[in-house]
């Protein structure tokens, strides 16, 4: 026999047990709070998405466990004779030219089997620096040695897909990327194209631009730093004599937006921005917390210094979907970002001013009802009070450092002189014992009955749009499902006060 932890939050359990053990055999002893015990010796009360029991698992006798090969499926080393270096590219701004290296690469095996790509083809783009080609790091860091390998800041796509053109992948580098104001200095453009792919293009960066390719199908470009902002697309003939354009850059996403909001950064680098409102292809629901990159929402890579054209945290859904709760006055989102210092370090004979601050940070960003006049932030550092702005009533706080304990609430008073409180969950993921906070079980019900009516509020808007539509009911559906399990939760644990844990 052995004692099994109880989670004090869910009440969820797990106990991981040796492959000789028979299902069949086992049995659990619940000891209740008022002293009884209850006994199971099969599953119970398991239901599915749909609400219906679940069926019984059949124990497997024991057999030994068949070995498997490490691998993911992912590309491995070089394959040799494929390996192509070249200096094809030049810097707008007068630095070195980048060259472009490129290789295929066969997959390594992948556990528990199935099927993946063959084989991959592989590039980087850097600069060449005492024999080596590295990737440069804004600031004055030291640079980054690239190696002919998957893991070495290299990109991959499948040697075998042949229908479709991938995006390409991007990278902005800006002067300092600790800098108040970093400036966008060039945009690296990098890729491959499929096999038997010829009259390459690039799209989006004024008129159409021809794209010179290696014998593994790669190229490069590099183009002025406002290239970050542009969606950028590549546009082939295949081998079949079809003409096909990648949706756009891999790490462009949607139009980088403008801030309505602003926070100065704790380590006076980039100030921060948040912004909330409506756009897409569908009109749907988006909000953004990032750094104000001249004048948009961006993100800066805290581990490359590297500017990357969307904000750092970008969500889209129904109106509030994305928010942490839906039952009070003020929604709130955001939580820790950025783990390691921007940019890259000084020689250690070089002055530097050091910030005495925590290391990472921490943004509490939402939208406020209008009726809100004013929300008081309480958390493990201090006390804020701040007023929503601009049309949505958006705001935006940041913190140096990570609140690993203590709680996070907001005091909102209202225009009619009321006052609510709010826990703020975004702001300490964390409790005491290290693990994640999550919403109550009446928190999360509040939540899913409002998704749910905004759901429906789309369903006429999308019946022109078969795909969406099939889509947003099958999301209907199990948002009605999982209001009924948790309805069915807190009905129990009203009629047997103290037996299951405190939601």
């Amino acid at each position: 026999p052995r004692a099994v932890p109880i989670d004090p939050e869910g009440g969820a359990f797990l106990a991981v047990l040796d492959g000789h053990v028979d299902p069949r055999r086992l049995t659990l002893v619940a000891e209740l709070r008022d002293g009884r015990r209850v006994r199971f010796t099969h599953s119970t009360d398991v239901t599915d998405r749909d609400g219906r029991p679940a069926d019984q698992a059949i124990g497997e006798p024991w057999r030994a466990p068949k070995r498997t090969v490490p691998g993911t499926g992912g590309p491995g080393p070089a394959l040799p004779g494929t390996l192509a270096q070249t200096g094809s590219a030049s810097d707008p701004t007068g630095g070195p030219r980048w060259e472009l290296r490129s290789w295929q690469a066969a997959a390594t095996p992948r556990r528990g089997g199935g099927r993946g790509p063959a084989r991959f083809v592989c590039w980087q783009a850097g600069v060449a620096s005492g024999g080596q080609l590295v990737q440069p790091v804004p600031g004055g860091g030291r640079p980054r040695t690239l190696r002919p390998s998957a893991g070495s800041a290299s990109s991959c796509r499948d040697a075998g897909a042949t229908g479709e053109i991938d995006p390409p992948a991007v990278t902005t580098y800006p002067d300092d990327a600790g800098a108040y104001a970093p400036r966008p200095l060039r945009t690296v453009v990098s890729g491959a194209l499929p096999s038997g792919a010829t009259d390459g293009r690039l799209l989006g960066a004024g008129a159409p631009r021809p794209l010179s390719t290696d014998a593994n199908g790669a190229f490069v470009m590099v183009l002025p730093g406002s290239g970050w902002r542009a969606s950028l697309r590549i546009s082939a003939r295949l081998a079949d004599g079809r003409t096909v354009t990648s949706r756009g850059s891999a790490a462009g996403g949607p139009t980088p937006a403008a801030p309505q909001v602003r926070a100065p950064d704790p380590d006076g680098a980039a100030p921060w921005g948040y912004a909330t409102g409506i756009k897409g292809p569908w009109n749907g629901f988006y909000s953004e917390l990032g750094r104000v990159i001249d004048g948009q929402l961006g993100a800066l890579d805290p581990t490359t210094g590297t500017l990357l054209p969307r904000a750092g945290q970008d969500s889209f859904g129904t109106p509030r979907q994305n928010a942490e709760t839906f039952n009070g006055p003020v929604q709130f989102t955001g939580g820790p970002v950025e783990q390691a210092p921007l940019g890259g370090r000084l020689p250690i004979d070089q002055a530097e001013v050091e910030r005495r601050t925590l290391p990472g940070a921490t943004a509490i960003a939402g939208q406020a009802d209008a009726d809100v006049r004013s929300i008081t932030i309480t958390t493990p550092r201090d006390v804020r009070t701040i007023e929503p702005s601009g049309p949505h009533h958006v705001f935006l706080v940041v913190y140096d450092g990570i609140f690993y304990r203590g709680a996070s609430t907001a005091t909102i008073r209202l225009r009619d002189g009321r006052t609510v409180t709010e826990p703020i969950l975004s702001a300490a993921p964390f409790d005491g014992g290290g693990q994640e906070r999550t919403p109550t079980l009446t928190q999360r019900l509040a939540l899913e009955r409002t998704g749910l009516r905004q759901m429906r509020a789309l369903l006429p808007r999308s019946t022109a749009n078969p795909r969406l539509h099939r889509g947003q009911l099958l999301t209907a559906r199990l948002q009605r499902n999982e209001i009924r399990q948790i309805e069915r939760r807190l009905a129990f644990a009203r009629a047997h006060p103290g037996l299951l844990p405190k939601d």
